[in-house]
């Protein structure tokens, strides 16, 4: 017990000394992160530690870092429960990371540490140890992503990684068809790696868009629906828009399309939120559509558009 207790005050005197030097800045913090990362062991000093570090962080710091990473993974699901110490670490090595750093990386994406609340755990720390790859060797990221979409069982249900960050690989890479095919095929994907799947499929034929549109506008996840809402807009596919400016249900889903639209300043949107708005009835969509059409009185047909919306709310 007492040796805990001197453990617990040496612990709060470095956080002290740390938050104080963070104050200073430049090398002298820097020495003294390297310090604490290559020597303290303790999971809320080390990521106090990271938290101080600058954005991207000094190449002197790797050597540190490498040398936390390498204490924290020799037992992982003991010293660091859910990996949120191991993630920050890669994630503070990556942009400085060198070939060195590759073992780290595929540890990172091979581990599996499932836990009462994620079976599917740790995927922050796989997503970490997949972004780090990406960034040193593209070519060899790409499969780890496409295996990781192929199997939603090991997705996160809680946070859709490392599913998230591997859609954003893939799309990186160029690989949208890969993409469309988990995201139409594939057994159904976590609503937040869905969602990311739809948004990275701008650069596809129309029609295989248009499958998109016609197989997720009914979709009883409005994350799903906001990641078809992003394709949508970033496609500049006029006619879906109007679709499902009619049939969406979730208030936060239509208000994010309009808003979307408007700010896209495109001619066929616009025009295509202007038909809708002359037919719409629905007070909420037409409350939305009030706000939303002041901030087009430059666009042709706008103000009279504007005018009628506002007097079915009988302003």
């Amino acid at each position: 017990m007492a040796e805990r207790g001197e453990q617990r005050a040496t612990a709060r005197r470095t956080m002290d000394r740390l938050r104080a030097m963070r104050m200073a800045g430049g090398a002298q913090l820097t020495a003294f992160v390297s310090e604490i990362l290559a020597q303290e062991h303790d999971p809320d000093v080390t990521m106090a530690a990271l938290a101080a570090l600058p954005k991207p962080p000094p190449r002197e710091v790797a050597g540190a870092l490498r040398t936390a990473w390498e204490w924290f993974a020799a037992n992982g699901k003991r010293r660091d429960p859910g990996g949120f110490v191991r993630t920050g670490i890669l994630q503070a090595l990556a942009p400085i990371a060198t070939s060195e750093d590759r073992a780290a990386f595929v540890t990172a994406i091979e581990t599996m540490e499932p836990s009462a609340q994620d079976g599917s755990g740790p995927g922050v720390l796989r997503a970490a140890g997949l972004a780090g790859l990406h960034g040193i060797e593209p070519e060899a990221a790409a499969p780890y992503a496409a295996g990781m979409l192929a199997d939603p069982h090991r997705l996160s249900r809680m946070n859709g990684e490392p599913g998230i960050t591997a859609a954003r690989v893939l799309f990186a890479t160029g690989d949208e068809l890969l993409l469309f095919t988990y995201v139409m095929v594939a057994p159904r994907l976590p609503a937040e790696v869905a969602a990311e799947c739809l948004r990275s499929l701008t650069e596809l034929p129309e029609p295989l868009r248009a499958a998109c549109v016609e197989r997720f506008a009914d979709d009883a996840e409005p994350l799903v629906q906001l990641g078809l809402c992003d394709l949508v807009v970033q496609s500049r596919m006029a006619g879906a828009a109007e679709k499902l400016l009619k049939t969406l249900e979730d208030t936060e889903v239509y208000a994010s399309l309009v808003s979307s639209i408007v700010a896209s300043r495109d001619t066929g949107l616009a025009q295509a939120l202007l038909s809708h708005a002359k037919l719409a009835t629905a007070r909420e969509k037409l409350t939305l559509l009030a706000e939303s059409l002041g901030l087009m009185r430059g666009d042709a047909g706008a103000e009279a558009v504007l005018e009628s919306v506002r007097k079915k709310l009988g302003r």
